[in-house]
C-alpha cells in the first residue's frame, strides 16, 4: 500500500564533510544531500536511517511529514541552552512533547500522530523545514514562545480545562518561524492570533540594545573575558550564551510581575470573535 512520508535533516552549527555525507549515501541512495542538509521521501518503504542517530552523530532539527495528518520536528540543543525544567512546566499538559537524553545535548521532541487537525492543505513537505529553521535560534537565545504554542496546540486539542491559565501573557509578538509553527501543527489560527495579541514578556522576542548594555556593564569581568575568548575562537554558541545571559527575566518563575495571564476560556472566546470578524470582512470582500 502507497503511504506517503518526508523526511527532512539540517546541521546549523556545522558543515558536513565529505565522509559525512558519503556515510549518509549509504543511507539513503535518492536522498539530496547537501553540506548542511538530508532530504528524502517514501511512497513505498520505510526511512532506513535512525532519527535519533542522525540528530547525535551530524544534525540540529528533523521534519518529518506523512499522509494523514502526521507530523514531528526533533530539535537539538546543548542541555545548558535547553531551560528544561521551565519548558517541561510549560508543556506538562502536552502529550505530544517530551524531551530526550543525547550526551551533552538534548533533544525536543514534538509530534502528533494521525489525530484529525484541520491543517490548511495538503502538501508533500519541502520547504516546512526552511520555514520552521528560527526557531531553534530562538529557543538558544532562552525565547519561551514555542513551549507556550506547544501548550496551546494541547489547549486546541481539547487537553485542558476551560480554567487553565496560559504560562506567558501572550505569545506576540508573533514571528514568521512561530506562525509557521502553528500551521505546521494545525493549531487554530484565530486561537494562534488571539494568543498573540499580547505580548509574552521580557522572556521572549528581542532584547533591546539598552538592556543588553546595562546588563554587560553588571557582568562579572571574567565572565566578559570568557565570552570574549569564545568569540575570537568563533565558537558558534558564543552569541546564544551571551543573549542568555542578557535576558532579564528570571524564566524559573514565568508567571512572575504584573502581567494579566489569561484562562483559556478568554482565549477562546476572542478566538470566536477573531473568527467572526475575519469571516465577515471575507462576506465583505466578496461582496465587493
Amino acid at each position: 500500500m502507497s503511504y506517503y512520508q518526508y523526511y527532512e535533516f539540517r546541521a546549523m552549527d556545522r558543515l558536513l564533510s565529505d565522509t559525512d555525507r558519503d556515510a549518509l549515501r549509504k543511507v539513503s541512495s535518492r536522498a539530496e544531500i547537501t553540506s548542511t542538509g538530508f532530504a528524502t521521501h517514501y511512497h513505498y518503504g520505510d526511512f532506513k536511517g535512525d532519527e535519533k542517530e542522525f540528530l547525535t552523530r551530524w544534525f540540529d532539527m528533523h521534519l518529518y511529514l506523512a499522509a494523514g495528518g502526521t507530523r514531528r520536528l526533533m530539535i537539538r540543543l546543548p542541555a545548558r541552552f535547553a531551560k528544561r525544567k521551565t519548558v517541561e512546566r510549560i508543556v506538562g499538559c502536552c502529550e505530544f512533547a517530551e524531551f530526550i537524553d543525547i550526551g551533552d545535548d538534548c533533544l525536543l521532541d514534538m509530534f502528533v500522530y494521525d489525530d484529525g487537525a484541520d491543517y490548511d492543505e495538503w502538501d508533500d513537505g519541502p520547504g516546512w523545514l526552511d520555514a520552521l529553521a528560527p526557531l531553534r535560534a530562538e529557543l538558544l537565545s532562552g525565547d519561551l514562545r514555542l513551549p507556550y504554542l506547544l501548550w496551546l496546540a494541547a489547549a486546541d486539542r481539547e487537553m485542558l480545562r476551560d480554567d487553565a491559565q496560559e504560562p506567558l501573557a501572550g505569545v506576540g509578538p508573533l514571528t514568521e518561524g512561530l506562525e509557521a509553527f502553528g500551521r505546521y501543527f494545525g493549531i487554530d489560527p484565530n486561537l494562534v492570533r488571539a494568543a498573540g495579541e499580547t505580548t509574552a514578556g521580557p522572556d521572549c522576542g528581542e532584547i533591546s540594545p539598552e538592556t543588553a548594555l546595562a546588563a554587560l556593564k553588571e557582568m562579572p569581568e571574567d565572565e566578559k573575558t570568557e565570552l570574549l575568548h569564545r568569540f575570537f575562537m568563533c565558537d558558534l554558541l558564543a552569541h546564544r550564551d551571551l543573549q542568555g545571559r542578557v535576558r532579564p527575566a528570571a524564566t524559573s518563575d514565568i508567571a512572575a510581575g504584573s502581567a494579566k495571564f489569561r484562562t483559556l476560556s478568554e482565549l477562546r472566546t476572542r478566538a470566536a470573535a477573531i473568527r467572526e470578524e475575519r469571516r465577515v470582512a471575507r462576506e465583505r470582500a466578496e461582496a465587493e
